[in-house]
């Protein structure tokens, strides 16, 4: 083409028609949500409006820390990769002191007749280890734990929602078999409540020496991790100082140990204002019977079990 026929440069036009950042806006209306949900909840139903907030928040940290109770015990021994299993050794540490000091005030001279219904403490047998061992094999091929494919849910995983679906039905299968392992078998042994056999200080100092143990075991074993060192250029305006922190907040990953901490600081928040821990499990089979009730397979009645 000859020079005085070449067409015009769009710089001005391009400049001009940036994409539009809907993003913020979303954000905003997010928490408009939020908010509104929470008021129009407290007016007529203020403890639903707690558990409203607070589960937003576990919500919100489970998946920033990508927190996964089965991925942190693979993790350690397919990639010796240990940073999950001491986040969640760190929020057992503070959630073991924080529960503690709250049960103490509710039951000061632990018997094994007066356990509180809000300490959870199941029977103890055999169960238990075979419960666990099918349950790891289980959320092993799922692809995470129940917490972990919740928060994957939300991100729009659909072999989470497979997954999901498989633990509702194993749920609904429980339900309709508990009766008969309750009468003949869970339900004539005895639950082992440490602070009724050794004492707070015991059950406490006890507690904490084997999540120690734990943490300098897996410390030991952890593979090296390499040392990632950023070369972005610092800038002390105040604007972008509340960008990035922002931006580390709600956009990057958060560091494995700190998910576990907050994790088990709002957990112990949530014990004291709502005489309630983090329950999932229990959560779920409700789920499930709500599930089978809904095709009209109603779950026989069946007595408590501990967290539902």
């Amino acid at each position: 083409m000859a020079k005085g026929f070449e067409q015009p440069k769009m710089s001005g036009l391009n400049s001009s028609s940036k994409r539009f950042n809907w993003k913020p806006w979303a954000a905003a209306l997010a928490i408009a949500g939020v908010f509104a949900v929470f008021f129009w909840l407290n007016a007529s139903l203020p403890r639903l409006a707690i558990f409203w907030i607070f589960g937003l928040a576990l919500g919100f940290i489970l998946q920033r820390s990508r927190f996964c109770f089965v991925s942190a015990i693979s993790n350690s021994f397919l990639f010796r990769d240990t940073r999950l299993l001491e986040g969640i050794l760190g929020g057992l540490f503070i959630a073991t002191i924080g529960f503690a000091f709250i049960m103490y005030q509710i039951s000061p001279h632990p018997t094994d007749n007066n356990i509180p219904f809000a300490a959870i403490v199941s029977p103890f047998g055999w169960h238990l280890a075979l419960g666990g061992l099918l349950f790891g094999c289980g959320m092993m091929l799922g692809g995470g734990c129940i917490v972990g494919n919740l928060h994957r849910i939300g991100e729009g995983s659909l072999s989470a929602v497979v997954a999901f679906l498989g633990i509702l039905l194993g749920m609904g299968a429980l339900q309709f078999t508990w009766p008969w392992w309750w009468q003949n078998y869970i339900g004539t042994l005895s639950p082992v409540w440490l602070p009724a056999k050794i004492g707070w200080w015991g059950a406490i100092i006890l507690t904490l020496l084997v999540i120690t143990v734990l943490f300098v075991i897996v410390r030991r074993v952890k593979a090296k991790m390499p040392v990632v060192v950023s070369h972005h250029a610092q800038n002390t305006r105040l604007s972008t100082k509340f960008i990035n922190i922002s931006r580390a907040i709600f956009c990057k990953a958060w560091p494995l140990a700190l998910g576990g901490i907050v994790l088990g600081i709002v957990n112990v928040l949530l014990f004291r204002v709502a005489d309630r821990p983090l329950t999932v499990t229990g959560e779920t089979m409700s789920w499930a019977q709500g599930l089978f009730t809904l095709v009209q397979l109603p779950p026989p009645a069946f007595d408590s079990v501990p967290g539902t």
